[in-house]
């Protein structure tokens, strides 16, 4: 079996153990007695220790090879769904059901990194050229389980009861734990720990080319994160993320709003975002990439991105409604993978795991900006005025990528150049 294809299931295996919990941790909590704000910080617990985690477990994985971490990982993330599944049972043992589900969601976002080890085994295995086709192929995965998970997850639980997603989750992880020991070959083998050197020794170390050195030892992400290029990608990754994670917390209200949609048509609508982005992930980016290059077409997505926030801004009619959110998905399908790629092309193959750690640092930072800022601009001033920040964001991040720092190489990194057209 490939190894890209491989990738792909683990990464939607965990994708799904992560959606089809979501329609359920609300409900959950008030039968636990928790508050709409508690449910909130459960969502919140299970993506925010991946601002601080994803980079440690990407640069671990540098060092240490990407098999080993995605056992570490799925047993981790296989812990904290059996938690899940428990925390009824556990009620009174030492701390509450309550408690135990918190910890169960903390535990999930500190292991939570299938996807930044998913994206580091598809750069060691992809060329420059394919990369963006590659990471385009792991989003696909996700967009994929998006749209399937909490269509099952809440059928499940209200067949079964909703702590038996738990169970459902630890199922799918175990998959996946098959997966990595039966069929996934290493990709990064371990990288012997240099000996200890003087300061100016291991600054004229940092500084001097690789010289096609494979496995030459990984920087550190204090060094990664100061490259001038690596902190702009940064940053537009973030930003971008922000903007589009707008839609999130503010679509149900919205669409109750302005067009007294039902929680069943409000589902409907975020399947077709998850399919139209799962498509341009997985069918339209690589030949976007080869014709553009990914600059352009992270421009182009987030430019098309831009255009369906202020599309919704307008307040239009129900179809123009469905017209903007398609769009938006189209520029997110385009503009992630391609930004992605650009993060991965900027640094040495030693680094892969540490970039993709900090990359998912950067958009589990631009969530939880978006779903504050979207929440409470939503809120306190209008959903128009929601959209068309996020939109003017957006464009900003269009401007941002004219900068030539953005396409500047890795000081340690001799390839090819990307494509004769990029």
């Amino acid at each position: 079996m490939p190894v890209l294809l491989i990738a792909a299931l683990i990464v939607f295996l965990e994708g799904m153990s992560f959606t089809v919990v979501l329609p359920v941790l609300t409900p959950l909590t008030d039968e636990l007695g928790g508050t709409v704000t508690v449910a909130g910080l459960l969502f919140a617990l299970s993506v925010g220790p991946r601002v601080f985690f994803a980079p440690f477990w990407g640069r671990v994985s540098d060092r240490r090879g990407r098999r080993p971490i995605l056992v570490v990982a799925t047993l981790g993330t296989l812990a904290a769904s059996l938690l899940l599944a428990l925390c009824q049972t556990l009620d009174g043992v030492v701390f509450s059901a309550l408690i135990w589900l918190l910890l169960s969601r903390t535990l999930y976002g500190v292991f939570a990194v299938q996807s930044v080890v998913g994206s580091a085994i598809v750069s060691d295995i992809t060329t420059p050229e394919k990369r963006a086709a590659g990471l385009g192929a792991l989003g696909a995965a996700f967009g994929l389980a998006f749209t399937a998970g909490p269509a099952i997850g809440g059928y499940i639980a209200s067949t079964f009861g909703p702590t038996t997603v738990g169970y459902l989750a630890a199922m799918l992880q175990l998959a996946s734990l098959g997966l990595i020991f039966l069929a996934l070959k290493e990709t990064h083998p371990a990288t012997p720990l240099a000996p200890p050197t003087s300061s100016a020794a291991k600054r004229d170390a940092d500084e001097a080319p690789v010289d096609g050195d494979a496995f030459a030892a990984p920087k550190s992400l204090l060094h990664l994160i100061t490259f001038p290029a690596v902190a702009w990608m940064l940053t537009i990754c973030l930003l971008g993320t922000a903007a589009y994670s707008v839609l999130f917390p503010t679509f149900p209200a919205l669409a109750d709003d302005w067009y007294s949609w039902s929680v069943a048509r409000v589902g409907a609508a975020l399947s077709v975002f998850g399919l139209v982005g799962a498509f341009v992930q997985g069918g339209m980016i690589r030949p976007t990439i080869k014709r553009l290059g990914e600059r352009a077409t992270a421009q182009l997505g987030l430019a098309i991105l831009a255009a369906g926030l202020l599309w919704i801004a307008t307040q239009p009619g129900e179809g123009g409604f469905w017209t903007a959110a398609i769009l938006m998905a189209i520029g997110t399908g385009f503009s992630v993978p391609a930004v992605m790629a650009m993060l991965s092309l900027a640094v040495s193959e030693t680094d892969q795991g540490s970039v993709h750690g900090l990359t998912q640092s950067a958009t589990a930072g631009g969530r939880a900006v978006g779903y504050l800022i979207g929440g409470t601009l939503f809120t306190a001033i209008s959903p128009a005025f929601a959209y068309a920040t996020a939109g003017i964001v957006a464009v900003a991040m269009v401007v941002m990528l004219l900068a030539p720092l953005a396409g500047h190489k890795h000081p340690q990194e001799k390839r090819a150049p990307e494509t004769a057209d990029a």
